[in-house]
């Protein structure tokens, strides 16, 4: 069994504040934006969500 890591709250945090995987990545100190991608949880309607706050139609 894993235990949950440390960061996961942080990385949770930041993606709900809708700030963007590049500069989470830089603040959790990944190499890989893909490793950065295992912690973002949001769901498509979400990311829909703020699409829409800022479609110009």
């Amino acid at each position: 069994m894993r235990t949950a890591c440390p960061s996961t709250p942080f990385a949770n945090t930041l993606f709900e504040m809708n700030v963007d995987q590049n500069t989470v990545q830089k603040a959790m100190g990944h190499a890989s934006l893909t490793t950065t991608q295992r912690y973002d949880r949001r769901n498509d309607d979400e990311v829909a969500r703020v699409a829409e706050a800022f479609s110009y139609g």
